[in-house]
């Protein structure tokens, strides 16, 4: 590992599953910083974007439902089991909450994460519990994902890219995370969205809005509330599956900050190079922000030694965090 934490490939010889893969002098491994701590939780002109529809067939929709009910049946029965056994507590059910939305899938991973700062609609236990919750799945073929870039694209990918990484450096259960590098040297990132994850999240959606109807109608969850609820998430969840809108906000996002002169920014983003199912950003090494909380936690001295010899120093940026928090509230 060097200095800035960067780890540099062992075996830099592709594996015999890529063997299937058209490019094998782009698509290899690139040097890549391993995660120190396990948590516990060209200008172009901005293209127009557009809300992505899906549609899902009613068998996957009713699936689902069984899906969204089992989780509700381990949650009232495991708490009834508490109750008859006398250990009933509201810490307690807000980690039989968080289990059962664990290994729900994208919309319950994300569903979790927007419950997790309602505290008007949730006890302040169950919100914390779900913020636990990480957004982490299993990587898709890197086949699947070298086919969305270059349909994307509409070329190869070794006339863009010098290099592909094909071991993804993030996995969540919207999409994947690669490194690469252009043809002009630049190091990116890119993003390709989850194949087939659109259709599974409508029918989640769908399936959701039958059962809160019924649930309305046996007066067993409140009238509006939840509905409203349902509306709001699907607007975020829908935003966040398009990537064009993702680009917008992150270069608005970069352009104003740049004029604040302040110490927050975003990556570039290669708008060229972006669709609705891949976004192109500029890479951006550094250190996760849960990584130095745990380090700090767990006073890890030579992590923290490590962070200070790349020029981050945590005191330093715990004060400009609270700076920045103070003047966006103002």
């Amino acid at each position: 590992m060097t200095e800035t934490g960067v780890t540099e490939p062992d075996n830099l010889a592709a594996p015999a599953e890529w063997a299937r893969i058209d490019e094998p002098n782009v698509v290899r491994p690139m040097p890549r910083r391993r995660a120190s701590h396990s948590i516990q939780a060209v200008t172009v002109a901005l293209p127009r974007a557009r809300r992505v529809r899906f549609k899902a067939g009613v068998m996957l929709a009713v699936g689902r439902v069984f899906v969204w009910l089992g989780g509700f049946v381990r949650f009232y029965f495991g708490n009834l089991i508490d109750v008859l056994m006398g250990r009933s507590s509201v810490e307690r059910r807000a980690v039989r909450l968080r289990r059962a939305f664990e290994g729900g899938g994208a919309t319950f991973a994300k569903l979790a994460q927007q419950m997790s700062i309602r505290a008007d609609m949730l006890p302040y236990a169950y919100c914390a519990e779900l913020g636990r919750m990480l957004d982490q799945a299993p990587a898709f073929p890197t086949e699947q994902a070298i086919a969305i870039v270059e349909r994307s694209l509409g070329q190869p990918l070794g006339d863009v890219f010098e290099v592909f990484d094909p071991e993804p450096i993030g996995s969540a259960s919207l999409a994947c995370v690669y490194q690469a590098r252009l043809k002009t040297g630049t190091r990116v990132a890119v993003k390709v969205r989850r194949p087939g994850i659109g259709p599974l999240i409508a029918a989640d959606l769908r399936a959701l809005d039958w059962l809160l109807i019924i649930g309305e109608t046996l007066t067993i969850i409140p009238s509006g509330i939840a509905r409203n609820f349902r509306e709001e998430f699907e607007t975020i969840l829908f935003n966040e599956m398009n990537f064009r809108t993702e680009a917008r906000y992150t270069d608005l996002f970069r352009r104003r900050a740049a004029k604040r002169k302040k110490d927050v920014t975003a990556p570039r983003v290669f708008f060229q190079y972006c669709s609705e199912e891949v976004l192109v950003s500029e890479f951006v090494s550094g250190v996760w922000m849960w990584e130095l909380m745990a380090a700090v936690d767990r006073n890890d001295q030579e992590f923290l030694a490590n962070v200070l010899r790349i020029g981050i120093d945590p005191k330093s940026l715990a004060r400009k965090i609270v700076v920045i928090m103070q003047r966006e509230i103002q």
